[in-house]
C-alpha cells in the first residue's frame, strides 16, 4: 500500500509540474524552447549540460548563503532613510582647481572612491535570485525556491530591510544639490530578474503570498517611475537612459499583469526613442559621440530589444519599424554585426576596450524573430569561446540565454 501512495506521490506531483509548465508565462523566452532545455540539461550530446551543471553549482553555492540587505550598509552622505538606495556618479571627480566645490565630469572614467556598498550588494541580490529562480525551475528543485524567497523576502517585502521603490538617492554628484533621475539605470538588470521571478513561479514552489508582495514592489516601482519628477527626468534624456528607462517600464508592467502602460511605452519608443536616436543607416550617434562609443551602442541596443522583446508579447513589433530616415533597431543590429565580429575595425573613441559580456540584443532578436543569423552569431561571438570558463557569478541570465539560443539551434 506504502508502494502505491508513493507512486501516487510521484505521479500528482508530475502533473502539477507539467501544469505549472503549461501555464507558465515567460517574458522572453518561449514555453517550448524552455521544455526543451528542461529535457535536455541531462544530456551530454545536448551541448547545454556544461553549462547547466554550472547553473547548478551556482545555485548549490548560495544554498548556504544568508540574504543580502540593503540596510547592512550604511550610506554616511545619503540624505535618505536606511533604507534608501545610494550611489554617487561614476563620471564625476573633485575639481583640483577647486576641491571644495562642485565636482566635474570625465566621460568614461570612473572614480574609483564613490560610494559602492549598495550597488554590490544590489549585484549579488540580483545573482542570487536570478540563479535561484531559474534553477528552480530547470532542475525542480525546493530547496532553491525557499532559499529565494529568503532573498526576496528580504530585500522587496520585509520592512526593516527591504529597498524602498524609488532611485531618488542614486547617482548623487557631490558638492551638486541637483534633481536626476539618471539613477534608474543602476536597477536595469531587474529586467532580468523578473524573468528568473517568473521562473520561480512557475516552479509550483513559491509562496502566492511571496510573489504577490514582490509584484507589489514592482508595482509601487513602475509607479514612482512613471510619475515622479526624477522619473520623467530619466525618460526625456533621449538617450540610453531613455531606453532603459523604457525596458524596465515595460518589463514591470508585464511582470505585474498592467497591460495599460505597454501601448504608451510602444508609441514612445516608436516617436521618441527610435526616431531620435538611429539613422537610416544603423547609426546611433548619441552613443558613438561617447568616450566608450562600442560599449554605449551596444548597451543601448540591449535596451532597445529589451523593450522589443516585451512588446512582441503583445503582437506589437518595435523590431521592424522604421522611423522617418528609415532607421531601426534591426537596422543598428546590423549596422554593429561587423563590428562586433572585428572590434579593431570600430574607429570611434573607445578610451578602454570593451567588456566582453554576452549582447543580449543578439539573443533577444534572434529568439523573437527567429533569426537564425543572429543566434549563430550570437553563439560563435560569446558561447564558444566561454563554453569551458563558465564560472560562478557570471551573470546567470546569459547561461539561461546560452542555453535557449543552443538548443534553438540544435532544432534547425
Amino acid at each position: 500500500m506504502r508502494k502505491f501512495k508513493n507512486t501516487y506521490t510521484m505521479i500528482l506531483l508530475a502533473v502539477l509540474l507539467s501544469v505549472a509548465s503549461a501555464d507558465a508565462q515567460f517574458l522572453y523566452f518561449d514555453n517550448n524552447d524552455i521544455d526543451i532545455v528542461k529535457s535536455e540539461i541531462k544530456n551530454d550530446d545536448s551541448g547545454i549540460k556544461a553549462i547547466a551543471d554550472k547553473m547548478k553549482m551556482m545555485a548549490d553555492y548560495i544554498l548556504d548563503k544568508d540574504p543580502v540587505t540593503l540596510t547592512s550598509s550604511l550610506a554616511p552622505n545619503s540624505l535618505g532613510s536606511i533604507n534608501d538606495y545610494y550611489s554617487e556618479s561614476p563620471y564625476w571627480w573633485p575639481d583640483p582647481i577647486n576641491p571644495d566645490g562642485e565636482y566635474i565630469r570625465k566621460d568614461g572614467q570612473r572614480n574609483p572612491e564613490r560610494f559602492l556598498d549598495h550597488k554590490k550588494l544590489f549585484a549579488k541580490m540580483y545573482a542570487a535570485v536570478t540563479t535561484l529562480g531559474i534553477s528552480s525551475y530547470l532542475f525542480n528543485d525546493e530547496r532553491y525556491a525557499s532559499k529565494a524567497e529568503e532573498f526576496i523576502e528580504s530585500w522587496f517585502v520585509n520592512p526593516r530591510t527591504r529597498m524602498n521603490p524609488n532611485m531618488e538617492f542614486a547617482q548623487i554628484i557631490k558638492n551638486k544639490p541637483v534633481i536626476r533621475g539618471v539613477g534608474i539605470i543602476e536597477t536595469h538588470n531587474l529586467v532580468k530578474l523578473v524573468e528568473a521571478l517568473n521562473f520561480l513561479n512557475a516552479s509550483g514552489y513559491l509562496r502566492k503570498e511571496s510573489f504577490e508582495n514582490t509584484q507589489k514592489w514592482f508595482s509601487e516601482y513602475l509607479n514612482w517611475m512613471l510619475k515622479s519628477e526624477f522619473g520623467v527626468d530619466e525618460k526625456d534624456r533621449g538617450n540610453n537612459h531613455s531606453s532603459w528607462w523604457a525596458a524596465q517600464a515595460a518589463a514591470y508592467s508585464f511582470f505585474i499583469s498592467d497591460k495599460s502602460a505597454l501601448e504608451d511605452i510602444y508609441q514612445y519608443s516608436k516617436s521618441f526613442l527610435i526616431e531620435n536616436q538611429i539613422e537610416g543607416n544603423g547609426q546611433q550617434p548619441l552613443e558613438e559621440a561617447r568616450t566608450l562609443s562600442l560599449s554605449y551602442y551596444t548597451f543601448n541596443l540591449n535596451a532597445l530589444s529589451t523593450i522589443s522583446a516585451v512588446l512582441k508579447n503583445y503582437n506589437m513589433d518595435l523590431f521592424n519599424y522604421k522611423n522617418k530616415n528609415g532607421g531601426s533597431i534591426i537596422g543598428a543590429i546590423d549596422y554593429l554585426i561587423p563590428y562586433l565580429l572585428n572590434k579593431k575595425n570600430w574607429d570611434k573613441e573607445q578610451i578602454k576596450p570593451a567588456e566582453e559580456d554576452a549582447p543580449l540584443f543578439l539573443g533577444l532578436a534572434g529568439l523573437q524573430l527567429n533569426n537564425e543569423f543572429y543566434l549563430k552569431t550570437y553563439e560563435t561571438l560569446y558561447r564558444d569561446q566561454k563554453k569551458e570558463q563558465y564560472l560562478p557569478f557570471d551573470d546567470p541570465f546569459e547561461y539561461l540565454m546560452d542555453m535557449v539560443v543552443i538548443t534553438k539551434l540544435n532544432k534547425k
